[in-house]
């Protein structure tokens, strides 16, 4: 699988939300086939999400990832094995961790591509840090610490990755133009506009 600038990574909480739609399975699936076809993105899951945050026994979630409407990356999709991109990777893992929550990363036995606590914000750092090193500039995120981190990222001049929750792609598609109707879009949003 390829990283680029056409992959947008994308969090449990946004992806866990978006399947929440008060609709059949078979419009889940449509909706977001479309939304992400609109946004012109191939919506990825890193894969640290993926085994520590998503809810893989729900057939929805399942479904989804089993159809590649939401697709798993794999480490050597994001540093093909590249031993700068690793060190790249690691640093900037460590660096938005300690600039996030004012902590050096306990490491202890693990490394940075397998480090994991929860409460921590590592599945935004983690993705972020795939933007960062794959060129991808999106991320699709619920999270308030993604906010927090696009600023991080900004203000150390470390490049640009834009932070789009659920509400702000309804509004991105609806500007562009949409096939979608009103109430579909609320409810991928879950919102009352």
């Amino acid at each position: 699988m390829s990283i680029n600038l056409n992959t947008a990574m994308i969090d449990n909480d946004f992806f866990s939300h978006a399947i929440e739609m008060n609709t059949t399975p078979n419009n889940i699936f449509r909706i977001l086939k479309e939304v992400f076809s609109e946004l012109e993105i191939e919506p990825t899951l890193h894969p640290l999400v993926y085994q520590n945050e998503v809810l893989i026994s729900n057939t929805i979630i399942k479904a989804v990832l089993d159809n590649n409407i939401i697709k798993v990356a794999s480490f050597d999709d994001i540093h093909q094995n590249d031993e700068g991109k690793k060190l790249y990777y690691s640093f900037l893992i460590t660096e938005l961790y300690k600039k996030l929550t004012g902590l050096e990363p306990d490491l202890q036995n693990d490394t940075v591509f397998s480090f994991w606590k929860k409460g921590m914000s590592l599945g935004e750092i983690h993705s972020l840090t795939t933007c960062l090193i794959c060129g991808c500039s999106i991320f699709l995120s619920d999270d308030g610490d993604s906010q927090r981190l696009k600023h991080i990222i900004e203000n150390n001049s470390l490049d640009k990755v834009e932070v789009h929750n659920r509400q702000a792609v309804v509004d991105m598609i609806r500007e562009k133009g949409t096939i979608l109707a009103r109430k579909e879009l609320r409810s991928f949003a879950h919102s009352q506009s």
